[in-house]
Order: C-alpha cells, then structure tokens, then sequence
C-alpha cells in the first residue's frame, strides 16, 4: 500500500510539470484576413533565413513573423511561380528553395 501512495504522489507530480510546461507555448491562429491566399494549408516550410513559406493551393506565402507577402501565378511574367498550386517545398542549394506545383 506504501509503495502504491508514493507511485501516485509521483504521478501526479510528473502531471504538473508537465502542465507547467505547455503553459510556455505560444500559438497564434492565422486566416485569409490576416493575409493568407487560402484556408487550405498544403505545406510549411522554413528557410535558412528564419521565413515561414506556406504553401496553398491558390499561392504561396512567406511570413516573416508579423505580415505575409504572397507570391501568385501570372503566365505573361516568366519570373512569377508556374502555377498557384503549390503542393511541396525543399531546399534546392544553399540559397534557393525548389517549390513543386501541380
């Protein structure tokens, strides 16, 4: 009985810690009124730089930890993103990032 009270005050003790510890997490919500090209969220993906790139499946993203800056498709401009279907990101070099549209 000793042994089955003190397993149970350990129990409990690890159960606050680890309460105490998602106190200290921060999560901030973010929609199409804050800047976002779409609800749907194909994919995150983060650059040596520290940007956010969000991929949609009507443009891609890039947040800087306070705005976005959203990047479309236009078939006369040869230097905008193919398509605004975005569906995978990776690092391509040291310096560039290969997106994957449909």
């Amino acid at each position: 009985m000793k042994r089955f009270v003190i397993i149970f005050i350990l129990a409990l003790l690890v159960a606050q810690l680890k309460a105490t510890n998602f106190d200290l997490l921060k999560c901030d919500q973010y929609t199409i009124d804050d800047g976002l090209p779409q609800s749907f969220i194909e994919e995150f993906f983060q650059d040596k730089k520290g940007f956010l790139w969000i991929s949609t499946q009507d443009g891609l993203s890039r947040f800087n930890g306070y705005e976005f800056e959203n990047f479309y498709s236009n078939p006369f401009d040869s230097t905008t993103i193919l398509s605004n279907y975005i569906i995978g990101m990776s690092n391509w070099n040291e310096d560039s990032i290969c997106f994957t549209s449909r």
